[in-house]
């Protein structure tokens, strides 16, 4: 989410307000809310988001970043990659063979080296360090990695040799993680693994605000990029499906039934495949489940702010953000605004179609700021 967007839904809380972000990716809503005096909640059913945000809404700095990357990096030119073990890669055929085909040595030599030694730490960097071997895996062309576009997970196998130097990228991306977080935050966000359809550690009308920006039919799988870093960081390929299939927005599908019918009115239904019409369902299943959740969680009268991309399905706008507010409006939300804003060209990694007409390419270059009431 833009901060700016963040920024402004936060701008009328009183100071200390409890802000809920349910599926918070990199934390941007997080560390915003920190930085105006609230209290800050973070829920993500993606690992690498968790991990992203745990360090940005961190009010701990990350001096001694780059010297702890340096250490690693010293150490790990002593070592031998035969004689570490990687349990979740070295006992796992599946996660095994995965990295075999994504990584080429000697990348996948200095990877294992690094992952083994940032593994064995117990210090207050040891996310920061995860980040930062996350950042050289999880690029758009080159990294250490033989895909291109992992970061707009597209990845691609471009080759099969890379002279990446692993060692040389982890320490640069300390540095550079060290020197944003050179401002203390007032406080650490709470952030944690779990569903926004579900989070029973969140009290029964305890929150101050949501603020969130949830997924969209046919979102940007953000897992399918993310595992490349994720499998270096204690996950297994198999376990990191589970997660990417029961994700809200999956594209598994679902049949209808006549309260999910009245969720996808706005959409021309006729128009789209049986297949992509039962993934719409699941779409719509999915977040009634979320706003339900959301209505459990806020205090009475408050409000969810939620920003929107539509999206279009062979040619046919899918109107996301109709889904949501009548999620809501069922639920008993009431909308108190909907506004559209132009979503900057360099945030659409996904082209509209070549057959896409000029009306519903403009639509798709919008994204709905949709605010709802308790």
């Amino acid at each position: 989410m833009a901060p700016e967007l963040a920024l402004r839904a936060l701008e009328r809380q009183p100071a200390g307000s409890v802000v809920l972000d349910p599926m918070c990716g990199s934390g941007t809503v997080l560390r915003t809310a920190l930085i105006a005096g609230h209290r800050a909640i973070g829920v993500d059913m993606d690992p690498l988001a968790v991990l992203m945000a745990s360090v940005w809404a961190n009010h701990r700095s990350a001096t001694g970043l780059a010297q702890a990357a340096d250490e690693i990096t010293s150490e790990a030119a002593n070592m031998h990659a035969d004689e570490i073990h990687l349990p979740w890669i070295d006992d796992d055929p599946e996660t095994k063979k995965f990295i075999k085909f994504w990584f080429a040595e000697p990348q996948r030599s200095d990877l294992r080296k690094v992952a083994y030694l940032v593994a064995r730490r117990n210090d207050h960097l040891k996310a920061s360090l995860q980040l930062s071997l996350s950042r050289i895996v999880i690029t758009k062309k080159r990294g250490a990695s033989l895909a291109h576009d992992v970061s707009h997970s597209r990845p691609h196998r471009v080759g099969t040799t890379n002279d990446f130097d692993v060692m040389d990228g982890f320490r640069k991306a300390a540095v550079q993680i060290e020197r944003r977080l050179l401002v203390e935050l007032p406080d650490n966000a709470s952030v944690r693994l779990g569903d926004a359809r579900s989070m029973p550690f969140v009290p029964s009308g305890s929150v101050d605000l949501v603020v969130t920006s949830p997924p969209y039919l046919n979102a940007i799988d953000y897992l399918r990029g993310h595992r490349m870093a994720l499998v270096w960081l204690g996950h297994s390929v198999s376990a990191l499906r589970e997660i990417r299939s029961a994700s809200v927005g999956t594209e598994r599908g679902l049949k209808s039934d006549g309260a999910l019918e009245g969720l996808v009115i706005d959409t021309d239904l006729d128009s789209l495949p049986q297949r992509t019409l039962g993934i719409l369902y699941r779409y719509a299943q999915d977040m009634k489940g979320v706003v339900a959740e959301l209505h459990r969680v806020l205090k009475p009268s408050s409000l969810a702010v939620l920003v929107v991309g539509n999206s279009t399905v062979r040619g046919t706008f899918v109107d996301n953000a109709s889904v949501v507010r009548r999620a809501a409006e069922q639920l008993g939300f009431v909308t108190q605004d909907i506004s559209e804003r132009d979503l900057p060209a360099n945030r659409r990694y996904l082209p509209p179609p070549s057959s896409a007409g000029e009306a519903l390419d403009q639509r798709m270059r919008k994204e709905v700021v949709l605010t709802i009431q308790k």
